[in-house]
């Protein structure tokens, strides 16, 4: 069983993650805080962590490379809704595997789970994460209605063409 931390001040996201992965072979622990946060991972270790980056009590940069540095095995996946300041952008490419804007679609999310499980369980190299990518300000959201019309999901993470490469 692998296990994930997923790290978001917003109930939603920490619940709709949990339920995304409920019956699957991961378990999830949730932390509403990066002080919870950072208890979870002096606790136990995680495979792959969701990690958002404003947080209520402090930066998820911080959370980020305290992880990196405590258990440097967990694949970070980072989450935010905003447009991210150059050094935060350094600083995410070094010690995240993967960006997601928010919102994402929950599919998505479970795909690049996925990917990283196999990519990094098995060390396998013929599985290949799309690039991380970090949207710039001149960059469109291209967006998604699901089927209940009530969520809009956007990404500008890859085109439909690099997900049918996968």
């Amino acid at each position: 069983m692998f296990k994930m931390l997923v790290v978001d001040d917003e109930n939603l996201i920490r619940y709709s993650l949990t339920m995304t992965f409920k019956g699957t072979n991961i378990s999830v622990r949730t932390a509403e805080t990066g002080r919870e946060a950072l208890q979870a991972i002096h606790e136990e270790r995680f495979d792959i962590c969701f990690l958002d980056l404003h947080l209520p009590d402090m930066g998820g940069v911080e959370v980020l490379q305290t992880l990196s540095s405590v258990a440097p095995e967990t694949k970070v996946i980072v989450m935010s809704g905003d447009l991210l300041e150059q050094q935060t952008r350094d600083i995410v490419r070094k010690h995240a595997v993967f960006f997601m804007e928010k919102p994402f679609d929950l599919d998505y999310a479970k795909h690049i789970t996925n990917l990283i499980i196999r990519r990094f369980d098995s060390a396998s190299s013929d599985v290949r994460l799309p690039d991380l990518h970090l949207p710039s300000a001149q960059e469109r959201r291209r967006c998604l209605r699901h089927e209940s019309n009530k969520v809009i999901m956007c990404s500008t993470m890859v085109s439909a063409d690099d997900t049918k490469a996968i």
